[in-house]
């Protein structure tokens, strides 16, 4: 079963701390919300644990491996967040949102040191660019107000 481990995390932006000592046990299944008013740091703790801000202290887990000591690439690999203040072409399909999103890019897997120049850099993102452009497909959503509904009640049965 896998197990998301968050266990005495603290973290924040410069001076100012906004995680004090959070600890949180997601197991596979569970659906969990975090809910709480701006700056509560809802936010703060899914940077966290996608390694977009560092953390200060404590450890995030998923089973035996620690997020807050792999590389980013392996990380990448493991968790994914899809933010609600996406700015994407409409036409895309949500995979490909998903896909661009998610671009080393946004995800900033990529360093200095990964491109001999500028140019090579274009040359991978004009690519990128590229293949997202030729699988890019027009998303027709068909989940209905009646199927959330509908699945609302499944789960609460």
């Amino acid at each position: 079963m896998t197990t998301l481990q968050i266990s005495h995390l603290s973290a924040g932006y410069g001076n100012r701390p906004i995680l004090r000592d959070v600890s949180l046990t997601v197991n596979a299944g569970e659906v969990v919300a975090l809910v709480g008013p701006n700056g509560a740091g809802k936010s703060t703790l899914i940077r966290v644990v996608s390694g977009v801000v560092a953390a200060r202290a404590g450890e995030v887990r998923l089973d035996e491996v620690d997020l807050l000591r792999i590389k980013s690439m392996a990380r990448a690999r493991l968790v994914a967040v899809v933010s609600q203040m996406i700015h994407l072409p409409v036409h895309a399909s949500w995979l490909n949102q998903v896909e661009i999103y998610f671009s080393v890019v946004q995800r900033k897997l990529i360093t200095p040191d990964d491109f001999a120049d500028t140019d090579e850099l274009a040359r991978q993102i004009t690519a990128f660019e590229k293949r997202y452009n030729q699988a890019a497909r027009p998303f027709d959503w068909r989940f209905s107000r009646n199927d959330l509904n509908h699945l609302l009640n499944r789960l609460a049965a």
